[in-house]
């Protein structure tokens, strides 16, 4: 997923995916964001779209999340 951009609902960017992370729960993406780094994670309920032409992942986030 490095290198993939991730997006909201409104299609604005969110930030560059630097890594995925595998765990037995769940695959976090690692991405920068405003100068930092934060977790988001990969599940069913937050993806709206992959486009791995374009390497864009659109998401849904809950409100808040990116404030954490």
């Amino acid at each position: 997923w490095a290198c993939f951009i991730v997006r909201d609902r409104s299609k604005r960017s969110i930030g560059e995916v630097r890594s995925g992370i595998e765990s037995t729960a769940q695959t976090m993406l690692e991405v920068s964001y405003e100068g930092t780094e934060i977790y988001i994670p990969f599940v069913d309920e937050f993806i709206m779209e992959v486009d791995a032409r374009e390497r864009v992942i659109e998401m849904d986030l809950p409100e808040g999340m990116l404030d954490l």
